[in-house]
Order: C-alpha cells, then sequence, then structure tokens
C-alpha cells in the first residue's frame, strides 16, 4: 500500500463508534483519550493511555479523521473515487451549460413575443368596436368598407385608427371563407396567427421547463455526488430555481422596458419592450399566458406520471 485510502469500518457496538468519533473527528489532532476503570466510571489518563495518543494518531504518515458515514444504501459507490476538487469543477460546467441553455431559451421567446407584440400594436385590444361601429351603421355601412380599405395599409404599419381592425372583426371568417382575396385577409392571418403564437409561447414554456429539468438531472448525476441524498438535494435545488427563472422571470422580461432602469442598461433586448409597468395592456396580453402556463407547470406532473403508468401497464400487456 502506497498510501492511506478511505475506508468504511463497522464496529460491533456503539461504544467503538463513539470513540473513534471522538479522538479521530478532530482534524486539529486535539484528540482527548479516558481511561474507563471496572465500574465503567472514567478516570484520569494513565501512562498506558498516553503512550496510545502517542504513538495512534497516523497511518502511513497521514493523519486519521473519522466520519460518521451515511447508510450503504445511500452511497453512489461508483463515484467514490470523485474527488472533492473534481466534483467542483464538474459543478461549474453543469452551471454553464445551464447558464447558456437558459439565454438561448430566452432569445427564443423574446423572438416569439416579439411577433406577438406586433401584431398587439397593430390590433390592440383596447379599441372600441362599438363605438366605430355605431359610427358606419345604417346608411353609412357602405362607406365602412372604403375607410377601411384606407386605414389597413396604416394598420399594418402600426398607425391604424381601429377602422380596418373593426370592420374585419365585424365580418369575421365568413366573409374570408366567401372571398379569400378579401381585405380581411391580412387581418385574419396576422391577427390569428399572432394569437396562435401566443398560445403557443405558454406550451413553449412548459416544454422548455420539462428539457430544463432533464438536462438538469442529466448533468447533477455525472457530477459525482457521494450520496444518493445530496444527488437528489441538488437536482431539486437546481430545478428549483431554473423552472422559476424561466417560468416567473423570462416571461417578464421578453416584454418588459427597462430602459430607464440604469443598472440593467447592459442587458440585450430588454430596453425596447412594450411594458414600462404592469399596465392595462399587460393584464390583457402577457398576464393570460402567465396564468396557462401556471396551469400547464401545474398539470404536467400528474399527466406525466399518468404517462408512465400507462405505458407501463402497455408494456406489461404486450409481454
Amino acid at each position: 500500500m502506497i498510501r492511506p485510502v478511505a475506508a468504511f469500518l463497522t464496529f460491533e457496538r456503539q461504544e467503538g463508534k463513539d470513540r473513534a468519533l471522538k479522538y479521530f473527528a478532530d482534524e486539529k489532532n486535539v484528540r482527548k483519550v479516558e481511561a474507563i476503570d471496572d465500574n465503567g466510571d472514567i478516570r484520569p489518563n494513565d501512562d498506558e493511555t498516553a503512550l496510545i495518543q502517542d504513538l495512534d494518531r497516523d497511518m502511513l504518515g497521514v493523519d486519521i479523521i473519522c466520519y460518521s458515514a451515511c447508510e450503504p444504501s445511500d452511497i453512489v459507490w461508483e463515484n467514490r473515487h470523485v474527488t472533492v476538487r473534481e466534483r467542483n469543477i464538474r459543478k461549474v460546467g453543469a452551471l454553464i451549460v445551464i447558464i447558456i441553455f437558459m439565454i438561448l431559451m430566452f432569445f427564443l421567446l423574446v423572438g416569439m413575443k416579439s411577433i406577438e407584440t406586433t401584431n398587439m400594436y397593430r390590433y390592440p385590444a383596447t379599441i372600441n368596436c362599438d363605438a366605430i361601429a355605431d359610427v358606419f351603421s345604417g346608411t353609412n355601412a357602405d362607406l365602412w368598407l372604403e375607410y377601411a380599405t384606407l386605414d389597413k395599409d396604416y394598420t399594418i404599419a402600426k398607425q391604424g385608427t381601429g377602422t380596418y381592425q373593426c370592420y374585419c372583426e365585424q365580418m369575421g371568417l365568413a366573409a374570408l371563407a366567401a372571398d379569400k382575396n378579401s381585405i380581411c385577409s391580412t387581418y385574419f392571418n396576422q391577427y390569428l396567427g399572432g394569437e396562435a403564437l401566443g398560445e403557443l409561447v405558454t406550451v413553449v414554456i412548459t416544454v422548455v421547463n420539462i428539457l430544463i429539468r432533464t438536462l438538469c438531472i442529466f448533468l447533477i448525476t455525472r457530477i459525482g455526488y457521494w450520496t444518493v441524498t445530496a444527488e437528489i438535494s441538488a437536482v431539486a435545488v437546481s430545478v428549483y430555481v431554473t423552472t422559476f427563472f424561466n417560468t416567473g422571470i423570462l416571461l417578464l422580461l421578453a416584454d418588459a422596458d427597462l430602459s430607464q432602469i440604469a443598472w440593467l442598461s447592459w442587458v440585450p433586448f430588454v430596453q425596447n419592450g412594450p411594458f414600462p409597468d404592469l399596465t392595462e395592456e399587460w393584464y390583457i396580453v402577457i398576464a393570460p399566458s402567465l396564468i396557462l402556463t401556471m396551469v400547464l407547470n401545474a398539470l404536467s406532473p400528474p399527466i406525466e406520471i399518468a404517462t408512465y403508468w400507462i405505458t407501463g401497464i402497455i408494456t406489461k400487456t404486450l409481454d
């Protein structure tokens, strides 16, 4: 044997374990050895005990240090060769990979939300279409199409008066089905496309949360923790932090206007958002996506459990 290695010792009695932890647990080599008389009482150190203390303080020139070991079933035996330094390096690598993944997902979310926001400016939900419909009711109904045609290009350029938007909303999809070349074809393509993209954002966030969880589990299992408890704890903390950041922070930053906050001026893509605060339009556009995302995240665990259970039953049936 060239050098001492770690070893797991099993004592027949609790007293042996307690003595080992007491005598050899101090890394500063300050050991207090006590002698026990025939009645089990502690008596002052004698010469023999002092001699043992002087001679039995190391093995092959290395101090013996004892720690209380966990249950054998909790030990990841294949990771016992991983040193603390190697584990810390792997932790840093896993953290870098997760941060890069989160940044990429942020760019994807910002791109999708920018398209949705552009359609929000073209067709704002705050337009009072009932008032516009009253203006063009009766004999002025024919003028509505003319004014809507004039307002179409301005609406696409996000400078519309609402006439084109309300006209197409009034006509409905039936007009588009009757005439594919209707002036409302652009409205339905952009408006419905933006609505679909807005709903897709919630699905993407839920899918990204699942991917983040899978990535965290994959990386942490390769860090090399010595115990199952430490590994599970690291997985729980990392999954909680990343999913919270992806759901509760990124979704707000994607549409935020932080140009007035000096210490965030270095963050890209968060200076020209449409919402400097939680305005009425924020509750109309962003809040439904956030609520739907929370609902999907709440339902995804039981759905996964049911999926695994059904898959297991099908597999057993096929066998």
